[in-house]
């Protein structure tokens, strides 16, 4: 089903769409996040665990700290 918008026929997609960028504009954070996700703006929402250095650096460092040559 279609929809008369500004003199123009748009889809009720489309619409919806206009819709909440004007309520964006407006202020509305809601529709701000919804729009922003919905044009593939979203952030990234994982966490990176564990060491974020080489394993070869890692090795390095806990050579240094704790030995582990052939004196022990």
């Amino acid at each position: 089903m279609d929809t008369e918008l500004g003199g123009k026929t748009v889809t009720n997609v489309e619409a919806i769409a206009a819709a909440m960028v004007k309520k964006a504009r407006e202020g509305d954070v809601r529709a701000f996040v919804e729009v922003r996700d919905s044009v593939g703006e979203k952030p990234a929402e994982h966490i990176v665990s564990g060491p974020t250095i080489s394993p070869e650096t890692y090795a390095e460092v806990e050579m240094l700290l704790f030995g582990g040559g052939d004196d022990e």
